[in-house]
């Protein structure tokens, strides 16, 4: 694999969130029937939410190109698969998949390890607070209310999984806005509910299953057009772990959009796993 394929890779997320961004939301839209920002035609009602903090998703913050120079000194390689192997060997990736990148004990120096700490720190969202949905291809950071998409990362997986790049960051980035609208969207009240006020009793499966069965969903609506996104979208949950599998058990493995919306509902208000577990 060379470095100018890796390169196109990367850039290819950027292409991905400019294209598909819009297509995206109103779909979720449609589904959730919650909205990312506070529609002004509903200003006259709820507004005592305790954050109204809106969502950044399509600045230059939104796509995370990390720095690695010093890694690739120190494992005296350029190539931008094997750094990344070495990178995802070292941050560890079984919350995620069910097949861990192998840890790889070589020792790069000082620089480099910080370097990789601080990747680390992002990807994971870990020491500082922050209590995000991070998915390690990307991640929607309660703490600085943002998705972000790692776009070698996603490289990565795109060669690992055999799709492009920019089919998957297209999950990817459905997943990560799935977790903001479920988990920030007001809905038709003007209401946000509660998750972004209690992050600490967020339940992980379902928090994952909302953003599973929304992304599934869209990519299913899209599939006879643009059948390469649930290509992409089957192939990276063929690996996965089970708070993103669980979805599929759902509603007795049918789909039931209209069921799941107000359960949703429910949840972000009450956040009563056991009533989520016991309806669907």
């Amino acid at each position: 694999m060379s470095n100018d394929d890796f390169k196109k890779r990367v850039q290819a997320v950027f292409k991905c969130r400019d294209n598909w961004i819009g297509l995206i939301e109103s779909r979720l839209k449609d589904l959730t029937g919650l909205r990312i920002s506070k529609d002004p035609r509903y200003q006259y009602l709820f507004n005592n939410n305790s954050d109204q903090t809106p969502i950044k998703r399509k600045g230059k913050e939104n796509i995370v190109v990390f720095p690695t120079e010093l890694i690739e000194i120190g494992l005296g390689t350029d190539d931008q698969y094997e750094v990344w192997s070495f990178i995802l060997g070292r941050i560890g990736t079984m919350a995620v998949f069910e097949q861990s990148i192998e840890f790889d004990n070589r020792k790069p120096g000082d620089s480099a390890e910080a370097q990789l700490a601080a990747i680390r720190k992002e990807v994971l969202l870990s020491d500082d607070g922050d209590f995000g949905i991070s998915d390690i291809l990307g991640v929607f950071s309660y703490h600085e209310h943002m998705i972000k998409l790692f776009a070698q990362v996603i490289a990565y997986y795109s060669i690992l999984l055999k799709v492009e790049a920019e089919d998957l960051a297209f999950v990817v980035l459905t997943h990560e806005l799935a977790h903001a609208y479920t988990m920030a969207g007001y809905d038709i009240n003007g209401y946000r509910g509660q998750l972004l006020i209690q992050p600490r009793l967020w339940n992980k499966y379902i928090i994952e299953g909302l953003a599973q069965y929304y992304t599934e969903a869209i990519c299913h609506q899209l599939e006879k057009k643009f059948p390469q996104f649930k290509a992409a979208f089957d192939a990276l949950l063929s690996g996965q772990t089970y708070p993103y599998t669980w979805y599929q058990d759902w509603f007795n493995r049918n789909k039931n959009h209209e069921g799941l919306r107000t359960l949703m509902i429910r949840y972000r208000d009450k956040q009563d796993a056991k009533e989520f577990r016991n309806y669907v």
